[in-house]
Parts: C-alpha cells; structure tokens; sequence
C-alpha cells in the first residue's frame, strides 16, 4: 500500500513538472513567433481604476465603461521587455479580472481622427491550457501504463481524424451524415485496435460499435424531421449559417448526434466484447447462448450509469440557454419547444437508443464470432 501510494506521488509530482515545462515551452513559442498588427501580449504590474462612466452612445443599453490605469512589460512586438503606462477601457461587466503578474493580450484601435483606444481583450491562458493538458495525460501513462497510453493515443488520433479530415470536408461542401459515418467508422476502428489487445475480437466490438452508432443516427434523423428542428438551432448555427451559406445544416446536426454518441457506444462496446472474450479465454466450451446471455447481462449493468453520463453531458452543455428560458418564460413547456434544448434532446435520445442497441448488437455478433468464427478455427488448429 505504502509503496502504491509512493509511486502515486511521484508520478504527480513528474506530471506537474511535466505541465510546468510544457507551459513555459508553449508560451515561449507564442511570443517568438508573435507578429499580430496592434495586438501585444503584455504583463500586468499594476493598475488603478481611473474612471467608470456609462457609455452615452449606447445608451439604450446601459452599458458601463470602466477605465484603467495600466502598468504593463510588453512581452512581443517592437517594445518587447520595456515597460509603459497604458490607459485602456472596457466594459464593467466583461468579467476581466485585473491581477497583477498575469499576462494578457493588449489590443490598440485606431481610429480616422488619429485617436488610439487601448484595450484588454482577454487573459493569455493558453500556456496554462497547454500545461494542464500536458501534465494529465502525463499522469494517465504513468498511472494506467500501457492501457491508458493506449487510450490516450486513441483519443489523439480521433481528434486528429475529426479536425484534419472531417471537419475540412464538411467545409467543403460534403455531405455531413457520409463524413460523420466515415468518421464513426474510423474513430471505431483506430479506438478498438488501440484499446482491444486480442485482434481477433475486433470484430465483434466494431460491429457493436458502428451498430449503435447507426442506430443514434436513425433515430435523430427521424427526430430533426418530426421535431421540425433545423441546424439553426445548434450552438453558432446562425453564425456558421451566414458565414457558409450553402453548407447543410440540418446534416450538419445530425453528424454531431452521430459522433456525438460514438464515444459512450464504443465504450459499451468495447466492454462487452471484452468480457465475453474474457469468458470465452477461460472456458473453451462455453456456448454461443451463454457467450450472448453473458453479454447482455454485462451491456444491463453499465447501462445506467452510461445513459445517465450522456444525457447530463448534454444537459450540461445547454445548461446557459435552458437557465436564460426559465428565466425569461417561466412555463413549462416553453422549455422543450425551445429549438436550442430539442437540439440536445434530440442528440440525448439518439445516444441513449444507439447504447441501448449497441447491447443486443454486441452481444449478437459476440455470440456468432466467438461461437462459429473463432471456436471453429480452434477446432480445426485441434484436428490437424
């Protein structure tokens, strides 16, 4: 016990170092390669509030501008190292939360009349998001060994997959629903191999996996038609729509119902393959039927927690608009007709009927692989 725990502490202390290392890295590669017109990345030494007003122009608004007093290193640009004063303004309710030594991004609008405003847009945190990511997964190799290098690798590759592959075709021009089923396919595929250690149970949890996945997407084609509910209804929808105007938006949500739901499907698939693997290793002669019951007894159990993860994900994601509508229309029934929630629910639903069919599908094809494919070639290996 002591000595589990000793190695606990060292691979979190090696994964902080990690992280510290991989952030200092991160943001010393930023600021060399920084060549943004009228935007800096500045330090912040000091600060005083010299005037908050409220903004006349906008008046119909309310809005407040608050007016600051700035101390501030230039960290990129032609001033790099020096350090100047700074007058800059932004509004009162942006959140930005002034704090001496932290870095942020310091933006210069130029006006006809020769006016300069300054203005902080942001906290640069990306060093922080880096060294963080970093000294995770650091800590998920150390502690999971191969299998959770395994898993990790497999989550890299997906991204990698979805952003340099799917994503760029979908922007092209391409029919969402093929690319997003080419993505589940590959995602699928490139998870088992990774995650499954024995290839020739590969094919039970592919077909358990892009089963499932077929089947969200069946039922959230039938819900975006029933329902009436448009790509508009997504998250940016509007924005994505009057930037790409000939994109389909409609397909464009029913690919993230699809690949929204490949995670936890390939999960349950996964597991169940494993387990009726696991019993088959141990007992030859087990039978097709008891390989199957086996399956779905295991797919019944980690149904619950399954269902319950995907559906409070979504609703985790819509928690803004949902809290905004009960808000501003405190009845009921307002909040399913919203299109933004029946967007979700309809991504909630489809999931939870893809996992509820990844079961008897895994189960199914585990039954038939194991008991016909495999068993009769370790009979056939037996009689030569």
């Amino acid at each position: 016990m002591k000595r589990r725990m000793g190695h606990l502490v060292f691979f979190l202390v090696l994964s902080l170092l990690s992280g510290f290392l991989s952030s200092r890295l991160s943001q010393q590669a930023v600021t060399s390669g920084w060549d943004y017109e009228d935007t800096w990345l500045v330090r912040l030494q000091g600060f005083q509030l010299v005037e908050e007003k409220e903004d006349t122009s906008l008046e119909e608004t309310g809005w407040e501008t608050v007016r600051h007093q700035l101390i501030v290193t230039f960290l990129t640009g032609e001033h790099e190292g020096e350090t100047f004063p700074v007058e800059a303004e932004h509004l009162s309710g942006s959140q930005l939360e002034l704090v001496k030594g932290a870095t942020y991004i310091l933006v210069a609008d130029r006006f006809d009349d020769g006016h300069t405003a300054f203005s902080l847009s942001d906290r640069f945190r990306f060093p922080h998001v880096v060294g963080s990511i970093v000294g995770m997964a650091v800590f998920l190799c150390l502690s999971s060994g191969i299998s959770g290098t395994r898993a990790l690798l497999g989550l890299v590759l997906s991204l990698f997959l979805l952003v340099k592959v799917s994503l760029p075709l979908i922007l092209a021009g391409h029919s969402p629903l093929l690319t997003a089923i080419m993505s589940v396919g590959g995602i699928s595929a490139l998870t088992i191999m990774l995650v499954l250690k024995k290839a020739r149970y590969w094919p039970v949890a592919f077909i358990g996996a892009v089963g499932g996945a077929i089947a969200a997407s069946l039922l959230g084609g039938m819900s975006i038609f029933l329902w009436q509910v448009s790509g508009l209804a997504m998250e940016g929808g509007t924005l994505l729509a009057s930037i790409f105007p000939d994109l389909d938006l409609e397909g464009i949500l029913l690919a993230s119902v699809i690949i929204g739901s490949i995670g936890a499907v390939l999960d349950v698939a996964i597991s169940i393959t494993s387990s009726m693997s696991e019993l088959y290793e141990y007992d030859h002669r087990i039978s097709a039927s008891r390989l199957m019951k086996a399956g779905l007894n295991v797919g019944k159990d980690i149904l619950g927690s399954m269902i319950n993860t995907l559906i409070l994900a979504y609703f985790g994601s819509s928690l803004v608009i949902s809290l905004l509508i009960i808000e501003s229309v405190p009845v009921a029934w307002s909040i399913l007709n919203d299109p933004m929630i029946s967007a979700e629910l309809i991504k909630g639903l489809a999931g939870t009927a893809g996992l509820l069919l990844t079961v008897p599908i895994t189960s199914i094809a585990g039954s038939w692989w194991i008991g016909k494919v495999i068993s009769g070639k370790e009979r056939e290996r037996l009689e030569q």
